[in-house]
């Protein structure tokens, strides 16, 4: 049979300078917490109560507990029951760091949390440097006090880089405009061409077809304010001219001048058509046609314009 020894406390004596035990040693019902096994708070880490390999116990004032490893304080208990983690705790009450170490020996701090209450910001470390902290204010900085300038916002620099601040950008808009071609249309509803110059086509988001199709079709779904504008001669009495918005095949919007009259044998007049129109960014297009109802031809300028903008998803 194994005898074991209770021991409820142990007092000091001045003919006892060690006690050693073994591991049949136990503690009574004493609470230790209260009654306690007494340390002297001049124990370091370095030569202090070790409880393994490196782990030491230290009471470095009243009613404070600290745990160390490797001879360096890692964890502190303050007398009102704070919690301290660190590798180095400050002198300051308000300051509190959460570091993460690289197993081995060269110490370096991986990531980590500082709270600096001198200043009242939260720091956050990877590495061994800052790279993002929040200041007493809600300002945040990007890699120490980069709190950028007001009106800018976070941009990415891609994924091997931290973001940075910079000045915003005006959005590009999704859109589409060309000048008419000079072209002839009649009493039947005729789909007006575009100008076969490209130079002055703008667009994004929209692509512009002609060929004989002339139209646009919109690869970003949502609003647009769709625009025809018409400039034309004729050179007969007394007729009505209509402008139309087609979308995909069918008249979605006209516009019309009644009872126009020749002057002088012929004129020069002009029709704006416009219309708010849902694309679905796919399939869905829009066109500009025209006709009148005097005899022969009218002829449309080519600063003729038509236009369509993205307003809306």
């Amino acid at each position: 049979m194994t005898s074991k020894i209770i021991v409820n406390n142990i007092g000091s004596d001045a003919g006892i300078n060690t006690v050693t035990f073994d591991s049949n040693l136990q503690r009574g019902t004493s609470n230790l917490h209260s009654t306690g096994l007494n340390v002297s708070d001049t124990f370091l880490h370095s030569t202090g109560l070790n409880v393994g390999t490196g782990a030491t116990i230290h009471q470095p004032a009243d009613n404070v507990m600290t745990l160390g490893t490797n001879g360096s304080e890692r964890l502190r208990i303050e007398s009102g029951g704070d919690l301290k983690i660190s590798n180095d705790i400050k002198s300051s009450d308000d300051d509190f760091y959460v570091y993460s170490f690289k197993g081995g020996s060269d110490g370096q701090v991986r990531s980590g949390i500082q709270y600096d209450g001198t200043n009242q910001r939260l720091e956050f470390f990877t590495g061994t440097t800052e790279k993002l902290r929040i200041a007493s204010s809600g300002q945040i900085g990007i890699a120490g006090a980069n709190y950028g300038t007001a009106g800018q916002v976070l941009t990415s620099q891609g994924s091997g880089s931290s973001v940075q601040w910079a000045s915003p950008s005006n959005p590009t808009l999704a859109h589409a405009f060309v000048f008419m071609d000079s072209q002839y249309f009649t009493s039947s509803v005729t789909l007006l061409e575009f100008n076969n110059s490209t130079t002055h086509d703008r667009s994004s988001g929209v692509t512009i077809t002609r060929g004989g199709s002339e139209r646009f079709t919109p690869t970003v779904a949502g609003v647009y304010f769709v625009q025809g504008h018409l400039t034309y001669s004729h050179g007969g009495g007394t007729y009505t001219p209509v402008l139309y918005i087609y979308r995909n095949g069918s008249s979605y919007n006209s516009v019309s001048s009644n009872g126009i009259v020749s002057y002088g044998g012929g004129h020069n007049d002009s029709l704006s058509c416009q219309a708010m129109m849902t694309f679905n960014g796919t399939s869905d297009y829009v066109d500009m046609r025209a006709s009148h109802n005097g005899g022969g031809n009218a002829t449309m300028k080519s600063y003729s314009t038509f236009a369509m903008f993205r307003v809306g998803a």
